[in-house]
């Protein structure tokens, strides 16, 4: 999956967030489109909603393991280094939940990216 093919597949994937795709200049910017995803998913989890905060996990594994370099870039540096920061607000079974829903592949880069940080 290319930059190029991103906002074509998320917006299929969740309707709900096409308004705020359209409004977007460069849909070719892989970078604000996983900034879309990423605010979705943090909505979906302050709302306690498990099934699409599953979902856009499943969604952002896919596309990372499918994705171009730029998918893959952008997916690491706005998504998975914004998950702390959208557990910070559940309390610790909701947050030990939320993580649970994080595909295996997709954890590990989460971890590496911890790792990495310090």
């Amino acid at each position: 999956m290319t930059q190029y093919e991103l906002a074509k597949e998320i917006v299929i994937e969740i309707p709900g967030v096409k308004t705020e795709i359209s409004g977007i200049i460069n849909l070719k910017n892989p970078f604000a489109l996983v900034r879309i995803m990423t605010g979705y998913t943090r909505k979906m989890v302050k709302q306690h909603n498990e099934l699409m905060t599953e979902k856009c996990m499943k969604i952002l594994d896919r596309m990372y393991a499918k994705g171009d370099i730029m998918v893959k870039h952008a997916i690491e540096n706005v998504f998975i280094f914004s998950l702390d920061n959208i557990v910070f607000s559940c309390n610790t079974n909701e947050r030990k939940q939320v993580l649970n829903k994080v595909p295996v592949g997709f954890y590990s880069a989460y971890l590496k990216q911890m790792y990495k940080s310090g």
